[in-house]
Parts: C-alpha cells; sequence; structure tokens
C-alpha cells in the first residue's frame, strides 16, 4: 500500500504537459532507482535506498524492498529490458539464467514455469527452441542451438550482447508478433504478482536495422522492421499500463508511472523514435531517464519551447528529422560516471545540474547507476549530505508546484534559487513540501539560509548519512537572525540539517 502523502500526485498539471487520458500518481517521480541494490543481511549498504527514500519523502523504491514494517509505505517500480531477451547463456559451463524481468512472484519466470529466476540451470533442449524463437537470428530463420553449443556459435548466430563475464544474451526479436505477446503477457504477470507501481525500461533505443531473421516465429505474422516491431512492444504494454485499455485492466490497479532510459534526449536516433513518437501522440512515456548524464560533456539543458505550453523542452533539428519536442517536465537529468570523481568536483556537477533541473522543471533524484551503497576507497559514502540534497532540490519544487517562471539559475555562479529552495557553493537548502521541513546543508561557514516573510526556526536537529534526524539538536550551532540562518560550528559544514519552521507572528 502506498503512503496517503501520494495524494498530492493530482497537482500534476502544472508541470505536465501532454497528459494522456489516465495519469499516474505526480509523486512517484519522486523515486529512487538504483541498479546496485542490498536488500537482506548485517552490512551498512543494507536497504539504503529504502532509508533514504524515507528520509527524503521519495515514494518508491525500484525492483523490490527490504521486508521492514518501516518500509510499508514505499511503492516498489519493476525493471526491465525492452531490448533483450531475459535469459543470460554462459555456453562455457553449458548453464542459463533466467532474470527477474519475468519473475512470478514466487520465484519462477513466467516464460518457463520450471525454472528458477537467478539460479544457473544446464540446459536443456527447450532452452534452445526459446531461444530459437525470443532471440533475434541473424540469417536462420529457425537457429535451434544444440546443448553444447559454443560461445562463437551463439554470436554467430544472434545478436548477442555480453551480460556480465562470460554471460551472454540476445537481442529480444520484437519482429515477431508472437514473442510481443508473450513477452507482453509475461511482463503484466510478473508486475501483478508484485503489485510494482511503475515500470522502467531499460535499452528502449538499440536497433536491428538489418531486422530478425526468425521473424516470423510463433507463426503469428511479423512486423516490417525491428523497430516497428519495439515500438508495438512498448506502446501496447503503455497502454495497458495506463489503464487505457478496456480488455486488460492496469496490473498496478491504477496507472503505473512508465519510464524508460533512452541513454540521452539530442540525438537523430532518440528524435526519429521516441521523439517523434512523443510529438504526434503516438507513443508517450511519464518520464525518460537520461543514463549518459553529464557524461563526456553531453548537454541536459532543454533549449526550446513547446510551442503548445511555451514550457521548457527538448528538441531535435537536423538530418531530415521534422522538429519535435518532448517536455522538460518529462525528462530526469543525471550525473554519469564509471569511477565517481572527488567530492568537491562531484558538488560542483550537482549544482549545475541540480540547478538546471529546477530552472527547466525536470527531475534529479537517484536514478540507474548512481546507486546510494557507493563507497569511495577510504570508506566515506560517494552520495553525501549535500548530493543527497542537491539531488532532492529539483523535485521538491517540482512537488511543491513552483511556478516556472520564479526558479532562477545562474551557470556562472552555480546557483539557483526558487521560493522553495536555494542551491550555491555556500549553502543548499530546500523544503520538503512533503512534511513541511526545512533540509539544509552548509557548504561553506559564510553561507545562510533564507527565511521565508514571517517563517521562525522552532527547532533543528543534525541529520545521518542518509538526511534521517537524529536526537542531536543543531540550534546551539545556528545564528537566527534578520530572516536569515548561518552556521556558527565550522565543524559542521557538509552535514545536512532539518528544521521545522513556524510562523512568527510579526
Amino acid at each position: 500500500m502506498r503512503s496517503t502523502q501520494l495524494a498530492l500526485g493530482l497537482l500534476s498539471l502544472l508541470l505536465c504537459s501532454g497528459a494522456h487520458a489516465a495519469d499516474p500518481d505526480f509523486n512517484l517521480s519522486h523515486h529512487v532507482h538504483n541498479w546496485s541494490r542490498i536488500i537482506n543481511g548485517a552490512t551498512p549498504k543494507r536497504a539504503r535506498s529504502e532509508q533514504h527514500a524515507l528520509a527524503m519523502g521519495y515514494v518508491m523504491v525500484n525492483k523490490k524492498k527490504a521486508g521492514d514494517p518501516q518500509f510499508g509505505p514505499l511503492a516498489v517500480m519493476k525493471d526491465f529490458n525492452a531490448g533483450h531477451y531475459p535469459v543470460v547463456f554462459d555456453f562455457n559451463s553449458g548453464k542459463s539464467r533466467f532474470r527477474d524481468d519475468t519473475d512470478d512472484g514466487s520465484g519462477f519466470s513466467t516464460l518457463r514455469r520450471d525454472r528458477v529466476i537467478g539460479k544457473d540451470t544446464d540446459l536443456d533442449p527447450e532452452d534452445m527452441v526459446l531461444l530459437s524463437r525470443f532471440g533475434c537470428s541473424k540469417t536462420d530463420p529457425d537457429p535451434v542451438l544444440s546443448t553444447d553449443a559454443t560461445v562463437a556459435d551463439f554470436e554467430s548466430t544472434f545478436y548477442a550482447a555480453s551480460a556480465a563475464n562470460d554471460l551472454r544474451w540476445s537481442a529480444l526479436n520484437l519482429q515477431s508478433q508472437w514473442v510481443v505477446n508473450q513477452m507482453i503477457a509475461a511482463l503484466l504477470e510478473s508486475i501483478r504478482s508484485r503489485e510494482h507501481a511503475a515500470v522502467m525500461m531499460d535499452d528502449l533505443l538499440p536497433n536491428i536495422s538489418a531486422g530478425c531473421a526468425n521473424r516470423e516465429a510463433g507463426g503469428q505474422g511479423s512486423y516490417a522492421s525491428y523497430m516497428e516491431g519495439k515500438k508495438a512492444f512498448v506502446k501496447r504494454l503503455t497502454e495497458i499500463l495506463h489503464g487505457e485499455d478496456r480488455e486488460k485492466p492496469s496490473p498496478c490497479g491504477s496507472p503505473c508511472l512508465v519510464a524508460g532510459n533512452v541513454w540521452q534526449i539530442t540525438s537523430p536516433q532518440f528524435a526519429s523514435t521516441y521523439g517523434a513518437w512523443y510529438a504526434d501522440g503516438s507513443l508517450r512515456l511519464d518520464l525518460y531517464y537520461l543514463e549518459k548524464g553529464t557524461q563526456d560533456g553531453n548537454n541536459q539543458i532543454a533549449s526550446s519551447r513547446d510551442p503548445q505550453t511555451r514550457l521548457p523542452a527538448f528538441s531535435y533539428q537536423g538530418a531530415g528529422i521534422p522538429t519535435n519536442f518532448v517536455p522538460a517536465s518529462r525528462v530526469v537529468l543525471n550525473t554519469a560516471h564509471k569511477t565517481y570523481p572527488p567530492t568537491a568536483q562531484f558538488v560542483t556537477e550537482h549544482l549545475r545540474v541540480a540547478g538546471m533541473a529546477g530552472a527547466q522543471g525536470s527531475w534529479f533524484g537517484f536514478t540507474l547507476a548512481m546507486n546510494l551503497d557507493q563507497q569511495y576507497a577510504d570508506s566515506s559514502w560517494v552520495f553525501n549530505n549535500t548530493l543527497q540534497l542537491l539531488r532532492a532540490v529539483p523535485n521538491f519544487d517540482n512537488l511543491a508546484r513552483v511556478p516556472l517562471g520564479s526558479r532562477r539559475y545562474s551557470a556562472s555562479a552555480m546557483t539557483y534559487t526558487s521560493p522553495n529552495s536555494q542551491s550555491s557553493p555556500s549553502v543548499v537548502q530546500s523544503r520538503n513540501p512533503l512534511n513541511g521541513e526545512l533540509y539544509a546543508v552548509f557548504l561553506r561557514s559564510s553561507g545562510a539560509i533564507r527565511l521565508n516573510l514571517n517563517e521562525a526556526v522552532s527547532s533543528a536537529v543534525f541529520v545521518d548519512p542518509l538526511f534521517n534526524p537524529t536526537s542531536e539538536s543543531a540550534l546551539s550551532c545556528l545564528r537566527v537572525g534578520r530572516g536569515f540562518v548561518t552556521l556558527s560550528c565550522a565543524s559542521r559544514v557538509g552535514q545536512g540539517i532539518r528544521l521545522t519552521l513556524q510562523r512568527s507572528g510579526r
């Protein structure tokens, strides 16, 4: 069951454009998505996503959640790969492993009921028959390999990719209408079994221009091209998840939030597919994750405005592709690194991304490889209180429905201001609209928290490494006067503070 905090989700219209008939709860956009998660065991990394979600008002985590009663209010997002057959193969040892994309809720796969999710099992003839249908074949219309096939056999027969270590998997045969129908049915059952509130689809963009030689697998017909089949797959699934299909109710019970990882949004590949489909209204996801983030100097600024709403939007023009627009309010910005940079450099990067996200109405939060359980070599946490709050600032302003016209970002000064928030190289502050508290981190002793007119500080506590409140009062380290709060304890620079405010009565 979701927290009653989700009721604020009805207020999405101020930020979203092009809404479909049944909108998912707006607050679901404020969530934690981490590829790497530790759910069980006695380790400092256990359930960090869940703990931080409660601290910052994130309403959802991905994959699954730890079973502690305190995490009960959190909703769960399901991950699945939209481009690969969800089985990985180790041909050196003759094993297959079904991924949790098709978990039936009891630990078995909805594609093969006798296969335990995540367990390496000896290859058998049925494995190879399923692969011959669900995998995308290069040249053979009936590509049934033997159980003693080699990696070379697999890679010469299917459009294959490395999964991890010695594991391989095949591109999904999305040109087959039978495969599309089977995958939709398998995914819907899996989503329903775990009471998910949202889904995130990975690998949306990769295309196989030559198509699948086994496109007629299953005998239900085929699509003219690979991307036409992928669009049909994603579109049909999205319609059902949104509750727009009269014959099949949404497995979430109410409209699911549908997110997709599109790597980057300012590219011809995105523009000619999901960008064009958003523009013509044929396929619109609720959120688009930009996994590339800041990598290689990638630009995440929405440089256009939607011609209908005049709100910030991403557009692409060129290579003969018609101009199309995706609202910035549906885009999740990101930082991206194979090796996390030093803290000072990472703070600077976060100041910039948080500022541009806030100014254009995009989301930030935690997505994909930005995992809360990551540590530097000295065992310090990568995502400290400063980075945690910076990733929440744009989201808090979106949830508080702060008008875009009152948000200001200076790239040169690395400052962002709004009636609800402030971020700069000196201080980060933002009011969490879900609990009314003011969250703050002083980056320098000279930083100053700005209070609104007639606001007074009634209490303040320091936070732990996940921004949960401690019992330690921060009042003795704060100076309050003339509408500002400053820090008097230099040793507390970088540590988060949660302040409770009240009307001053003036």
